[in-house]
């Protein structure tokens, strides 16, 4: 009898592990699909962006719809608005710092490009003007508001 509470234990004391193992292994889902494709968008009009500086004394394009077609090939409906936001009923295009600027009088603490806030609930996506990114996954507004509403110094 002993043996069999002593089995019964072991089974499941080992399945207890098992699940723990997986649940701590399997990495959370951080991003939905829609908000990686954001992502990807706007880390492909950061380089754009960058691209069209390089060609233009440095200077940014006067706003996104200037880096079609050299620049970004495709349509701009396809790179240039956030779909998920947009059956939702929302505006869903992105914002964007580089209007009249060059690279340099952008500080690279403040965004270049960026989800328009309430294109994916509560988070969205930024781009900085090297390159790097970042997922703002709670209170984005509360995060980009200040950039929307300031001029660059």
């Amino acid at each position: 009898m002993k043996n069999i509470k002593g089995l019964a234990v072991s089974i499941v004391l080992g399945i207890v592990i098992a699940a723990a193992v997986i649940v701590f292994l399997i990495p959370p889902k951080e991003r939905s699909m829609s908000e990686q494709k954001c992502l990807n968008n706007l880390r492909q009009i950061a380089e754009a962006v960058k691209l069209y500086a390089a060609d233009n004394e440095g200077l940014c394009p006067p706003g996104l719809k200037a880096l079609e077609p050299k620049y970004m090939q495709a349509p701009f409906e396809r790179w240039g608005i956030c779909h998920t936001a947009r059956k939702e009923g929302k505006p869903g295009h992105y914002l964007y710092w580089g209007s009249g600027k060059t690279l340099k009088d952008i500080p690279a603490d403040r965004p270049l490009v960026a989800d328009y806030p309430g294109n994916h609930g509560e988070g969205g996506n930024v781009v900085y003007p090297e390159g790097k990114y970042k997922w703002i996954p709670k209170n984005y507004e509360e995060f980009i508001r200040p950039y929307m509403d300031k001029k660059l110094e």
